[in-house]
């Protein structure tokens, strides 16, 4: 729990219907809101009420335990952009795996260096990435230039934003990587590294969204790189501890049309929840993973053993009341 929470002031109202804000601070950051990828996905698929209590109110009232698969994720992905960054020629294993003491130097990612298991964990990423078929010296990380880069930049932690279809918001995110595409002359493949132990592959004809904010994303990321003028031809994702790498259609015109159609919807949703100040609920088998699980009016508490123990590790009445006011 963060320090000094007696006088902190909620920061949202929690109701039967839903959730509400009521500090003027998250309100102003809320109408300054941009779209992104995560974000289309937790308006669309997820809970709302989750979203933006996860997002304005847990954070100040929970301190996370360090150690988690997103920092463990943030971990591999610093070690692999410094290795793209070297030369072809210099990225052998040995370097790679020289760049981990230097990463584990730094303020953000100093907490990791004693811990075995984290450490371990990274060296199987690695190893998993080699396994898979990764073959760093062989990857042409393409150049990128932005109208006020004054020359061409390494395609590595690229930033992308504009407007997409007819929503009212911009979209922004983040690509890994851009590749040469090999093939393709004049192409440009977006790569995303994915360190889930699971690789989501979508599948549209089934009626599972598993796998669908991932595809989705790397659709997103190609259309607000082709608004600049790059010639994308491919996307995947690389699941090095998966051991797998799922290749991303970005010319498929009916997923497309759902992508699209997924941002307007994020981007109405959003403006709505906005006006009427209301973030429903919408109870899912996550629910048990909810932060919020113990405080919710309304959450779908399954009952096999996995989602029992995860119900226990969530924050208590005691320690989220000061940021709610519970009406």
């Amino acid at each position: 729990m963060t320090e000094d929470l007696s006088k902190m002031e909620p920061l949202l109202a929690i109701s039967n219907g839903g959730i509400s804000v009521i500090h003027e601070t998250v309100a102003e950051k809320l109408e300054r809101k941009q779209l992104s990828p995560s974000l289309i996905r937790d308006i669309n698929e997820g809970c709302p009420a989750a979203w933006v209590a996860g997002t304005y109110a847990v954070p100040q009232l929970i301190k996370e335990e360090p150690d988690t698969a997103a920092s463990r994720g943030s971990l591999y992905h610093k070690v692999m952009e410094i290795a793209f960054e070297l030369p072809a020629e210099e990225r052998t294993r040995e370097r790679i795996d020289s760049i981990i003491p230097e990463v584990l130097e730094s303020d953000e990612f100093s907490f990791f260096k004693d811990n075995v298991q984290a450490l371990e964990w990274l060296e199987d990423a690695i190893d998993g990435y080699y396994e898979m078929g990764g073959r760093p010296r062989r990857v042409q990380v393409a150049k990128y230039q932005r109208k006020d880069d004054e020359e061409p930049k390494l395609g590595l932690e690229v930033f992308v934003k504009g407007k997409l279809a007819n929503a009212s918001r911009d979209t922004l995110g983040y690509i890994d990587r851009l590749a040469v595409d090999q093939i393709n002359e004049g192409g440009v493949i977006i790569e995303d590294w994915k360190t889930g132990a699971k690789a989501k592959e979508w599948n549209p004809k089934t009626k599972s969204t598993d796998g669908l904010a991932e595809a989705r994303q790397q659709v997103i990321y190609s259309m607000l790189l082709s608004q600049t003028g790059v010639n994308v031809t491919g996307a995947r994702l690389i699941y090095p501890v998966a051991r797998k790498m799922v290749p991303i259609p970005v010319d498929d015109e009916k997923f497309n049309k759902r992508v699209l159609e997924d941002v307007e919807k994020a981007d109405e949703s959003l403006t709505n929840m906005i006006e009427t100040n209301l973030f429903e609920y919408k109870p899912s088998i996550l629910c048990s993973w909810c932060p919020l699980n113990k405080i919710c009016p309304v959450p779908n508490n399954a009952s096999f053993e996995k989602a029992r123990l995860a119900r226990q590790k969530q924050p208590s009445v005691e320690d989220l009341a000061p940021g709610f006011d519970f009406v």
